[in-house]
């Protein structure tokens, strides 16, 4: 019978790394994760043939305090614009395409 010493939730970025310092460390880990596969918020699945991002952290460019930090993260490389393809629910169970809504993001660049 296999002991683990630490159990990590959760095969996300952070699970992951998490997972990999203590194995290093010399630990027994166990990784479980509710998906199938790993990534967390940065996985990518598919809905046909489109690729579809789970959503890493994103801004809405909004008039207030923060507008210049998002312009400057913009000029920096720091932000990119982002326009999510938005997909609707049929009563059948299928995704399909929304006419784009024009919304654009700010998505923390890679």
């Amino acid at each position: 019978m296999t002991i683990w010493d630490v159990v990590v939730v959760g095969a996300g970025l952070s699970g992951l790394t998490a997972a990999q310092a203590l194995r290093q460390a010399g630990y027994g880990v166990l990784v479980l994760d509710k998906s199938r596969g790993v990534g967390g918020r940065v996985a990518t699945r598919r809905v046909g043939e489109v690729p579809v991002d789970h959503g890493c952290r994103f801004v809405q460019p909004a008039p207030g305090p923060n507008s210049t930090l998002m312009a400057d993260g913009l000029a920096a490389g720091g932000l990119q614009p982002w326009t999510p393809l938005e997909f609707d629910l049929s009563d059948g169970d299928l995704l399909l395409p929304r006419a784009p809504s024009g919304l654009t993001t700010l998505l923390l660049a890679a």
